[in-house]
């Protein structure tokens, strides 16, 4: 292959970014000299030498925000940021420069600020995410069972192409192919139901939920209530994860008189068709809703519906057993968010509140007691309540109290032996 020459700025921009960004980094950025030698080593068959000159120039180039590295000019017009994180936003990384200094400490660490004349400059590639972030992504996927195998591959190898290979994260695990679905459109689903809501359609739906088939094996079917032939028209407002799961927020028609938006989980659409609605359609389909909780923020959203039950919010009152082994309070409080009050009361008015004080669940670990107020949606609160029966009793309101005797007692009936 013929070398290309070393003075198209394009190519010479191209092969010191590659060089930055497979081996520099924030604790390990490089000077033009060793970006010189790299180029020079890593595409020695395909570029002529590249000089130490020539890259401080490229660079300094690369380090104004004016300039448009990749774009043609003749279909983008943007001539100036002004900002460098839209700099950061087009292009998905920052060129930094830093230089040495010494701390308060006598130590020489690298420092960003203007270099003065005579100083080393160094420059390292610093990606649009940080290593902490992708990991995380990384690892909420890894675990989605309603995620295709091929699915997971392919987005865990973009997101190890976002940082340098010296910090690298790990391949794609292995995953259990009984575990996953196979024909998850996932991502697609996600695509279009952001596009709906941002041109404020409406959408036909088919919901479903799992039946068996003939090999009695999970099948995803439609809902009663939805089919092919008749798919439901919803209006998507918001999408969220929560629970470990992906939501879409969506508002019935104003004549069904919902108390609030219905929460569909995305991987158990089964169809979905954009319709572009007439204003007046439209308005027939609230944004909006009385005592629901804070749409326009997903997380103190998520906090007031546990486990994204919907249904307006009651203003409960629980009372909660702890102890040094359960730690119980880190539960309720990754349940209910930290928008709550929580007073801790003696066992004299435990037992006042409900009639007879039960024995400790622990015979050897202190118990402590708790009067915690929240407000959230009651039919996921029954759900949290049911599951920590044994830790949590619900003082008010009086309806949830009932509707949860009621759930335990049915509850029970199943394990009662002397069932006829």
């Amino acid at each position: 292959m013929a070398k290309e020459e070393s003075g198209s700025s394009r190519l010479n921009a191209f092969y010191i970014l590659m060089v930055l960004k497979n081996h520099s980094g924030r604790n390990h950025p490089l000077a033009t000299g060793e970006i010189a030698d790299l180029v020079n080593k890593e595409f020695d068959n395909v570029v002529k030498k590249i000089s130490k000159d020539t890259v401080q120039r490229t660079l300094e180039e690369l380090s104004e925000p004016r300039m448009h590295l990749f774009l043609d000019e003749d279909i983008d017009e943007r001539t100036d940021f002004g900002d460098s994180d839209l700099f950061k936003l087009d292009y998905g990384f920052y060129l930094r420069c830093v230089v040495k200094a010494e701390d308060d400490q006598g130590n020489m660490v690298y420092v960003d600020g203007l270099c003065k004349s005579g100083q080393t400059k160094y420059y390292y590639y610093e990606s649009y995410f940080l290593d902490s972030e992708i990991r995380t992504i990384y690892s909420s996927i890894e675990t989605c069972n309603f995620l295709a195998n091929e699915d997971i591959t392919n987005l865990v190898l973009k997101l190890r192409s976002l940082r340098p290979l010296s910090k690298d994260i790990k391949k794609p695990a292995q995953q259990d192919e009984d575990l996953k679905d196979p024909d998850s459109i996932f991502f697609e689903t996600i695509g279009r139901l952001a596009e709906i809501i941002s041109r404020n359609n409406l959408a036909d739906i088919v919901y479903g939920y799992y039946g068996v088939d003939k090999n009695k094996k999970p099948e995803l079917i439609p809902r009663p209530g939805y089919s092919f032939d008749e798919p439901k028209r919803l209006r998507p407002i918001r999408l969220m994860f929560s629970n470990g799961y992906y939501y879409c927020l969506m508002a019935n028609p104003k004549e069904e008189n919902k108390p609030g938006p219905m929460h569909i989980r995305v991987d158990r659409i089964l169809l979905l068709e954009e319709v572009n609605a007439s204003p007046e359609e439209r308005k027939n389909y609230p944004t909006d809703f009385d005592n629901v909780g804070n749409l326009d923020s997903m997380s103190k959203y998520g906090v007031t519906h546990p486990v994204m039950h919907g249904g307006k919010l009651s203003k409960f009152e629980l009372l909660v057993r702890s102890d040094s082994s359960s730690c119980f309070l880190n539960t309720i409080v990754d349940l209910f968010g930290r928008n709550l009050t929580i007073e801790a009361i003696p066992e004299t008015t435990a037992e006042v509140k409900l009639g007879v004080l039960p024995p400790p669940l622990h015979k050897d670990l202190h118990e402590e007691w708790y009067r915690i107020k929240v407000d959230a949606a009651e039919s996921g609160t029954l759900l949290v309540a049911a599951q920590y029966c044994e830790r949590i009793f619900i003082l008010e309101p009086d309806s949830a109290k009932d509707a949860l005797r009621k759930k335990l007692r049915a509850g029970l009936r199943l394990f009662d032996e002397d069932k006829k």
